[in-house]
């Protein structure tokens, strides 16, 4: 969680699924509006994948409303991919119905590949 004074900014959770899927953990993270376009989001992201990886998980996934064009950009740059496209999945407060994309990062792969060029120490030292 992060925090400024006692004002929550974000949140990031790991959720290991369960059964066939343990290996795989739903990354949760929220930022407060103030605080978005901050970098606060990828610093929690960044966070996340050293806690999945103690966790020995193998996979990250995150659903994303599909328009949340800073959010997937954030995610891909991490190493995420497209696994799913949803449509008319999700139903906004309006009642409107949004597109869901499901985004997937193989953790141990992706980040052995990031090391061996640098970028994991530089993604944990921001």
């Amino acid at each position: 969680m992060a925090v400024d004074g006692d004002k929550v900014t974000g949140y990031v959770a790991i959720v290991r699924l369960s059964g066939w899927s343990d290996h795989v953990g739903e990354l949760r993270l929220v930022v407060h509006p103030d605080s978005r376009g901050t970098g606060l989001g990828g610093q929690l992201a960044r966070h996340a994948f050293s806690q999945a990886l103690e966790a020995g998980l193998s996979k990250l996934v995150v659903e994303l409303v599909a328009d949340q064009e800073h959010a997937l950009e954030m995610f891909l740059k991490l190493g995420f991919t497209g696994e799913a496209l949803l449509r008319d999945h999700i139903r906004d407060r309006d009642g409107g119905l949004r597109d869901l994309v499901l985004l997937a990062h193989h953790v141990d792969t992706n980040w052995a590949a990031m090391t061996a060029v640098g970028l994991a120490d530089e993604l944990g030292s921001s």
